[in-house]
């Protein structure tokens, strides 16, 4: 027999935990089949549930590509570099922290900001080095 209380925790469990990591999957799986507005919507609404306080999560990373492939630089911007700021240990040197990077450049190269540019694509080549000789 259930209990009342272990209802309610199934659906706080549910609601906090399942329903965010379900849309975190699906954004995703929708930014790499190349459906970056869908991507968008799931993992914005990620954030809002289950991210919170976590600059550096991989739903704020692929949320920045997915902005960044729309056209959507500021918030492109704002995301990832969200994501590299508070990245810890060895995922700073992550392939990931290495795209986040490229996408940086790009982004910085779009609006005219050379020397900002220049700074990511070195970050990004000086990771990508140092996943090679591991």
């Amino acid at each position: 027999m259930r209990l009342p209380e272990d209802a309610h925790l199934f659906e706080v469990l549910v609601r906090q935990v399942m329903e965010p990591l379900t849309r975190y999957y699906k954004g995703v799986t929708a930014y790499l089949l190349g459906y970056p507005e869908v991507a968008r919507a799931e993992l914005a609404a990620t954030l809002v549930r289950l991210d919170e306080g976590r600059p550096g999560s991989r739903a704020r990373y692929y949320l920045g590509l997915a902005e960044w492939k729309l056209g959507r630089l500021s918030q492109a911007q704002l995301h990832l570099e969200g994501f590299l700021n508070h990245l810890e240990g060895p995922e700073r040197q992550s392939l990931a922290a290495a795209e986040a990077s490229r996408a940086l450049a790009s982004i910085y190269s779009a609006q005219g900001q050379r020397e900002q540019a220049a700074e990511h694509e070195r970050r990004a080549e000086m990771i990508l080095r140092a996943i090679e000789t591991r």
